[in-house]
């Protein structure tokens, strides 16, 4: 069974596995059958499910062979071609933006202004990377005390930010204010900070963002870097179903050769009876193969 966020599906059966299955399986672990074309997420939750069910001894061999070969085409995309490259969220943007444009961040101390999934995401992808605590600074104190010994991090109230500014560098703020928090007299005179603001509206003043020593980044231009990347993904489907066009190929071919071994083997010691057809001078047993039920909707593929 693989469930992930948007779909719950059901492999199970044994034989020849039908080329649309391939196909659907192919793609969807390589990260076309996505809302984000190229995410790469899903193969690890398809693996994960996968490990379980084998683990269980649940899978038939045709199955195993079909999931391992998938594995190794989702492997072939990503790195034949740019289909998984760039950020498809504003928060995987933000941390692409800081490793492409900031130099030594590794060795800045970066604030964290406000508690909300996307700083705690960005904090995620940042924690094992850089060498200096965060900073985390929120109107609620106690709920930011809490993220202290998660995130390796000191918290401040709001009331001190202009202090919390003193020692960071570079500064993520996405709160819910109506009105922006970080005014000039926050901003330490002649320090160069670098402000991703993730709010709407905006949490650093205009005065702010004018300042010659500040580097501001608003969610436009965030969105600009989700937004190029996407075309680059889309410039890359092409390329990723060609891979996955020749992995099907090769996949049935080796399928058909397993096949007709085995069958060839077989119809040698029994008698042929009605219930076997000849097909192009081979005699093949019609019987059920794989039953894939996709939310709620099942599919019974046949041994042709």
């Amino acid at each position: 069974m693989i469930h992930t966020c948007n779909r719950t599906e059901f492999y199970h059966g044994h034989g020849k596995v039908p080329p649309e299955t391939v196909t659907y399986l192919f793609r969807l672990v390589s990260g076309l059958e996505s809302v984000f074309i190229g995410e790469t997420f899903i193969q690890g939750q398809v693996k994960e499910s996968y490990q379980v069910s084998a683990s269980a001894w649940e899978l038939s061999s045709s199955l195993h062979r079909l999931f391992q070969w998938a594995f190794l085409t989702g492997k072939r995309v990503r790195t034949e071609t740019g289909l998984s490259r760039g950020a498809m969220s504003h928060s995987h943007a933000v941390v692409e933006i800081i490793k492409s444009q900031i130099p030594q961040y590794q060795n800045m101390r970066f604030a964290f202004i406000g508690i909300n999934k996307m700083n705690r995401t960005i904090m995620n992808f940042l924690k094992g990377n850089v060498n200096k605590a965060f900073v985390l600074c929120n109107r609620n104190f106690d709920k930011a005390t809490e993220f202290e010994s998660l995130f390796n991090c000191k918290a401040f109230k709001l009331d001190h930010l202009k202090m919390a500014l003193e020692l960071s560098d570079i500064v993520i703020s996405g709160t819910s204010a109506p009105h922006s928090i970080i005014r000039k007299e926050h901003i330490p005179e002649n320090k160069l900070l670098s402000i991703f603001d993730l709010a709407v509206p905006c949490d650093a003043d205009a005065e702010v963002r004018d300042l010659s020593h500040i580097t501001y980044f608003d969610l436009k231009k965030i969105e600009a870097q989700v937004n190029g990347n996407k075309t680059i993904r889309a410039g890359e489907v092409l390329k990723a179903e060609a891979i996955i066009n020749e992995e099907v190929r090769r996949f049935m071919e080796y399928q058909n050769r397993k096949y007709f071994v085995a069958n060839k083997s077989i119809i040698s010691n029994v008698k042929p009876d009605k219930s076997i057809e000849k097909t192009n001078g081979l005699l093949i047993k019609m019987k059920p193969l794989i039953t894939i039920q996709k939310n709620s909707t099942v599919k019974q593929k046949f041994l042709r």
